[in-house]
């Protein structure tokens, strides 16, 4: 699978590729098939600031660099854990592509707290956009399996909210990425 869309240089979503169509059909994503995202603001769709700030930084290295980068991260399904890549290519008069696809894909057991069509509890757990890993109470950061196994906010009848963040491991490698755009 090879999903692609493609921003204009006001961040607009202008174009998509049917694999993201069968991507977001096949991972709840109902409202966001075809040509529904069409005309709106990728920072529709990027509910974190953190995260946001990220891409917004990687974007407008792409644009001024015209330059490539690429960089892995994760976009677990409930039964199955994934690595995909990105690839940020500049597009036509400052717009940029992206093309995501999966590295590797392992079936696990399924956790409830990436159904994005379950019930929720009260709670509420901070998830890495990146890598997944889970803040515990002491602001440590846990792969999310084992905090899955091991934080009581996943054992109880209901799962917690789910907000994405960049954790500090996360953070340093991006930043590390978006300093190599600049290197000639």
């Amino acid at each position: 699978m090879r999903v692609e869309y493609h921003i204009d240089r006001d961040d607009r979503i202008v174009a998509v590729n049917d694999d993201w169509t069968t991507f977001a059909a096949a991972n709840s994503g109902h409202a966001l098939v075809g040509d529904a995202v069409l005309g709106q603001s990728i920072w529709d769709h990027v509910s974190d600031p953190s995260t946001a700030s990220i891409y917004q930084r990687m974007y407008q290295r792409v644009r001024d660099e015209s330059r490539t980068t690429t960089f892995t991260f994760r976009c677990d399904a409930p039964g199955e854990r994934r690595l995909f890549r990105m690839q940020l290519t500049p597009g036509d008069e400052g717009g940029v592509i992206t093309e995501v696809r999966e590295v590797t894909v392992e079936p696990r057991a399924p956790i409830r707290a990436l159904d994005a069509t379950c019930e929720r509890g009260e709670a509420m757990t901070r998830m890495c956009a990146w890598c997944h890993a889970i803040a515990d109470a002491d602001g440590s950061w846990l792969e999310l399996e084992d905090a899955v196994r091991d934080l009581e906010v996943f054992h109880g009848a209901t799962p917690p909210f789910v907000t994405h963040t960049v954790c500090p491991t996360c953070r340093a490698a991006l930043e590390g990425e978006i300093g190599q755009l600049d290197a000639p």
